[in-house]
This record gives structure tokens, C-alpha cells and sequence, in this order.
């Protein structure tokens, strides 16, 4: 009886357990992916240019010799786009403009690509390294070319100077050719980039006053005479003094007032006098073009002198030989000298005699 009892009891006992709810579970949730973001609207793309090196870009000045001209006034223009622009001026002929790219490196330099003219196309273009010969980023010179400095227009508008001016050779060539010549001038412009002044004192004593602003516009030119006082007088103490007067623009009637630019010499630089009509005072200082080149003329002249061979000398003949030999020596050099007369188109004086020894 108490063995049933006791069956029945864990019977009960099972089923209150079993009928106990289970510990809660999670259903289970479908898998959602995240929705994509709606694209935003993409940026206007903005054109990046490669940024040039600003301390090149600018205007430069170079003077220089010519073959067949008084000078080459060049004028070179590194713009910020990476173009480049230079104008030689033949003075007194023809002008030469030439076109192309430039771009700075890593190493300091700058490289030149002329790819052309104004009105032709090069076949092949002319690529060439500039790097500034200093640190104030004042000068710069061709790579292989020492000659060929370059000086920035607003370094010259502070002083001219900067271009490599010799007083001494400025004013010893206006002693011995006269006041006639080119000089120059840089000074600052309120509207763009820079006033480049020329002055032209012609021989026939007429006289040009060109005034260039670097804007791409064409010179203004006026016209006038010139005189001034004898270069003897340099010397003494008293003043030297040259007297332009402006009686218009080039190619129209004169001017209803006639402007006047007295000038005196000082240090191989003509500077403005206070009678002046035009930048009185010292305001203009003009320098000689002679001045200007002198420093390139005695750098060719020094290569010149080492490039140039060595005359070679007459031979010697030594005394101990015997004189038949040398008499010999000597008519084979005299029939030599004939042959090269005669191949050469030239004809025999009629008082040629032999050489005596």
C-alpha cells in the first residue's frame, strides 16, 4: 500500500515539473539589411592645375650683345598659367617674339620649353634649365650660360644696378663716341606692371622717348631732339648736361606744350636735373647701354683669350748648321710662299726679292 503511495506521488510530482512553463525564448527574426544610404549629390569637379612655383613667376630684364645691332633688349615674362613669353628687340631693327611652357622643379630650377614663334610652330621644341644665382630670387641665369643673367623688372625699379652696371666703361665710352647711344630706365607703374623706359639719343641729334608699361599694349613713343655739352669737359668740375626736347608722339603733329628732360652726368648715369619738365628732381635715372653690357663684353673677352690658340712661331733655324743648308731652309719656305700666292688668285709684286740672310 505504501509502495503505491509512494508511485503516485512521484507520478504527481513529475507532472507538476513538466507541466512548469520553460524559460522564455527569442522568436527568431528574419535577417533585415540596412537600407543604402540615398548618394549625395557629388561636388562640382574643380580643374587643379599644377601649382608652378610663385618665386619664378615675374618679368625679367636682360641687356646684351649683338652681332649686328647696338643691343638686344630682351624682355621675359614667366606667367603664373606655366606659359612664357620673350621678346628680343634688335634696337634700331627687328623684334623677335618666341613662345612656350615652363614649370619649376625639384630641385630649384626652372625648366624652359620654346615651343614656337608667333606665327610658326618650332619642328623641335628648345628646352633649357634656369636657376636663380641666389637666394633673394633677384637673378637668374640660363644653365650652361653665365653670360645671360636676368634680372627681375622690380629689382631694376629699386636699382637699376642690380643688372651688372660699370660706371667706369659708361662713361669712358661716352667720352670717346659722344653722348649718342641707348640708355635705360625702370620705374614703377600705378595700373599693371611696370614703366620701361628707353631713350634713344640718335646722331643726327634726334631723340626717342619710349615708355614701355609690360602690359602687352604697344609702347608709347614720343620724339624730339637732343643737345648737350662737349665730352670735354667730363673732366672739369663743372656740370655736363644733355637737354632733350619732346615735340610729340611718333607719327603725329607736335604737341601743343613742348616738354623738356634736362639731364647731368653723375657716376656714368644721367639723372634728371630740378629744371627737368619730366620726373624732376633724380626722379629718372637712365643708364648707358654701354654700362650695361660692359660686364658680358669682358666675360667674352676673357673666354675669347683662353679659346684663342697661341700664334705659332717662325721657325728657327740654329746657326751651327751650314749655311747651304740653311740657305736651302730658306728657298723652300720663299717657293712655298709663291705656290700659296699664286693658287690663291694673287699676283707677284714686281719688286719681290729673296729674303737676305
Amino acid at each position: 500500500m505504501r509502495f503505491k503511495i509512494l508511485v503516485v506521488s512521484l507520478m504527481a510530482m513529475s507532472l507538476m515539473f513538466a507541466c512548469r512553463p520553460g524559460p522564455a525564448r527569442m522568436m527568431p527574426r528574419p535577417h533585415r539589411e540596412a537600407k543604402p544610404a540615398m548618394p549625395a549629390t557629388p561636388p562640382t569637379p574643380v580643374s587643379v592645375t599644377p601649382q608652378t612655383a610663385p618665386e619664378f613667376t615675374g618679368i625679367y630684364k636682360h641687356l646684351s650683345l649683338a652681332a649686328d645691332a647696338p643691343a638686344i633688349d630682351s624682355t621675359l615674362y614667366l606667367n603664373t598659367d606655366g606659359s612664357f613669353k620673350l621678346i628680343d628687340e634688335y634696337v634700331g631693327k627687328a623684334t623677335n617674339t618666341q613662345v612656350g611652357t615652363w614649370a619649376a622643379n625639384t630641385d630649384g630650377s626652372a625648366t624652359i620649353t620654346t615651343t614656337g614663334q608667333l606665327d610658326r610652330k618650332f619642328d623641335k621644341p628648345i628646352v633649357e634649365q634656369v636657376r636663380f644665382t641666389d637666394d633673394t630670387t633677384t637673378t637668374m641665369t640660363v644653365e650652361g650660360d653665365k653670360s645671360s643673367q636676368w634680372t627681375r623688372f622690380e629689382a631694376l625699379v629699386e636699382d637699376y644696378t642690380k643688372e651688372t652696371y660699370d660706371p667706369k666703361a659708361a662713361t669712358e665710352a661716352i667720352q670717346a663716341r659722344g653722348w649718342a647711344g641707348l640708355y635705360k630706365a625702370a620705374l614703377p607703374a600705378a595700373d599693371c606692371c611696370g614703366l620701361d623706359i628707353t631713350l634713344f639719343l640718335n646722331a643726327d641729334k634726334s631723340a626717342e622717348f619710349r615708355s614701355d608699361y609690360l602690359n602687352g599694349k604697344a609702347a608709347i613713343s614720343e620724339v624730339g631732339t637732343w643737345t648737350a655739352s662737349t665730352t670735354q669737359t667730363m673732366t672739369s668740375t663743372a656740370p655736363v648736361t644733355v637737354t632733350v626736347v619732346i615735340t610729340g608722339q611718333k607719327e603725329q603733329t607736335t604737341t601743343a606744350k613742348l616738354q623738356t628732360i634736362q639731364l647731368v652726368l653723375q657716376d656714368g648715369i644721367l639723372v634728371t636735373t630740378k629744371t627737368s619738365d619730366i620726373l624732376p628732381d633724380g626722379r629718372l635715372k637712365l643708364y648707358s647701354a654701354d654700362g650695361l653690357i660692359a660686364p658680358e663684353r669682358a666675360a667674352f673677352a676673357a673666354q675669347a683669350s683662353v679659346e684663342t690658340p697661341a700664334t705659332p712661331k717662325m721657325p728657327h733655324y740654329p746657326k751651327h748648321l751650314p749655311f747651304w743648308v740653311r740657305f736651302l731652309m730658306l728657298v723652300e719656305r720663299v717657293c712655298q710662299h709663291l705656290l700659296d700666292m699664286h693658287f690663291s688668285g694673287h699676283s707677284l709684286p714686281d719688286d719681290f726679292k729673296l729674303p737676305t740672310t
